[in-house]
């Protein structure tokens, strides 16, 4: 792993306890969750998607996913977010997958998910177009790359 990874990986997994109490981070009210949902059904539409959240963070958009009835996977580069979503997970009944893993570099076969989703990620990444790139070859053809970005 290199240098700048070494350090953004060290940065979030400090921040993984209080991930979820930031205001653009967890759900803080009934109707912020609901906007959330809305959004993300929007996205993800009708018939059940494989889904892959990039940055997944603590879990946000793979368990949404999943509670609609999609099969997610979330993937991060920290450990405590991934250990983090996973009790998520497990706390709300989900059947999300949650991996440790680089964005810039995804051990996924080509071609295997309908949709790819971030949200807050490409500002943290030393090599954003090869993130991009990658997304791309696991997505199926037609499928989408949703960004979700400050």
């Amino acid at each position: 792993m290199d240098e700048v990874k070494r350090v953004v990986r060290e940065h979030w997994g400090r921040r993984a306890a209080g991930f979820d109490a930031g205001k653009t981070h967890g759900i803080l009210s009934a109707e912020q969750g609901e906007a959330w949902r809305e959004l993300v059904r929007g996205v993800l539409g009708e018939g059940a998607k494989e889904v892959l959240d990039v940055g997944c963070g603590t879990g946000f958009l793979a368990l949404m996913a999943a509670a609609m009835g999609h099969r997610a996977v979330g993937v991060d580069l920290s450990p405590e977010m991934v250990a983090l979503a996973r009790e998520k997970a497990a706390r709300e009944g989900l059947a999300a997958e949650f991996v440790e893993g680089d964005v810039e570099a995804l051990g996924f076969a080509a071609e295997r998910f309908d949709v790819v989703m971030g949200r807050h990620l490409l500002w943290t990444l030393p090599r954003p177009a090869e993130a991009l790139a990658e997304w791309r070859r696991v997505l199926r053809a037609g499928g989408d790359v949703v960004l979700i970005e400050g």
